[in-house]
């Protein structure tokens, strides 16, 4: 709506009125996992096609679009193909951001510095499965119901879409972007739980596998380059600290990045450092691994 109406004021002020008053800008989401294509990725398109296409992208079998019902004119019968027409698309906005999203970046940071190139080599991790699983139960904890939708059994399909075998969906990719991408993945939902009284431990794993992340070396002392918008500033921030309590404090001290509700949340902070601690000094895997352990031990409790 914001650029056409400045473009018309730009070439055609007359018209800038009308389509600010009248014309309908509906509001969509789609959801489809689409990895980066490859050089790999257009072979294949040309084996299949007989032609090379230079916009070939490989993607799963899984689509979603949800589209805002706001058209004064009317529209094609979209919902025959299985789009879902609604009054608000926020709320299945917000169910993709948490749920897919936010687990794909916990995913993403610990699987890769965990040695996984790919999404389904890390639901074949049994451990990192785990708290897959974990995190798609706590996101979901912290939406409101939505009509039409089993949060359940969405976060059935999420890991089921995650560990497609065909799918060559890499963590590196994921994990670019970080400072943009976790606000709304993983913060809102951190603080929501916390207000709510409701644990967030899931969201505490994410930010600290980020921050190790953040480090841009390895366990084993190879290196890799932070692909961020923010790369500088977030070096600067963790620059010359060692100990997981400071790079913590830190980080949550960035105004700019995470809400006032978690920089001033103490109990928030030592649950990240503590995670973020085991990182450091037992390496990721470990660190996984003793995470792993602790959702089984609660889960297990909670079950008898």
């Amino acid at each position: 709506r914001e650029l056409l109406a400045d473009l018309a004021a730009h070439i055609a002020p007359e018209m800038e009125a009308h389509i600010r008053e009248t014309v309908s800008f509906p509001s969509t989401m789609v959801d489809r996992i689409t990895p980066a294509p490859t050089s790999e990725t257009k072979g294949k398109a040309a084996a299949m096609l007989g032609c090379r296409d230079e916009a070939a992208v490989e993607c799963e079998s899984f689509r979603q679009w949800v589209i805002e019902d706001a058209f004064p004119l009317g529209c094609p019968r979209w919902e025959a193909g299985g789009a879902i027409f609604t009054g608000d698309v926020r709320p299945y906005e917000t169910m993709k951001l948490r749920m897919l999203n936010g687990a794909h970046s916990m995913l993403a940071y610990a699987g890769f510095l965990a040695g996984h190139s790919f999404v389904r080599e890390v639901m074949a991790d049994a451990e990192l499965s785990a708290l897959v699983t974990r995190h798609l139960t706590a996101a979901a904890a912290t939406l409101a119901p939505l009509q039409g939708m089993d949060y359940d059994a969405y976060a059935e399909s999420l890991a089921a879409r995650f560990a497609n075998p065909h799918i060559a969906h890499e963590t590196g990719q994921i994990a670019m972007d970080g400072s943009e991408k976790l606000p709304q993945r993983i913060f809102a939902p951190a603080v929501e739980a916390r207000s709510a009284g409701e644990s967030a431990e899931a969201f505490a794993f994410a930010v600290a596998a980020w921050m190790r992340y953040l480090l841009e070396r390895r366990d084993d002392g190879s290196r890799y380059t932070l692909n961020d918008p923010r790369a500088e500033t977030l070096r600067a921030a963790v620059s010359g600290a060692r100990a997981a309590e400071d790079i913590t404090a830190r980080l949550l001290s960035l105004s700019w990045l995470f809400p006032p509700a978690l920089a001033a949340d103490a109990t928030w902070a030592a649950a990240v450092s503590r995670r973020l601690a085991a990182m450091l000094e037992s390496g990721m895997g470990a660190a996984i691994a003793q995470e792993a352990r602790e959702f089984n031990r609660a889960r297990r409790k909670c079950a008898s």
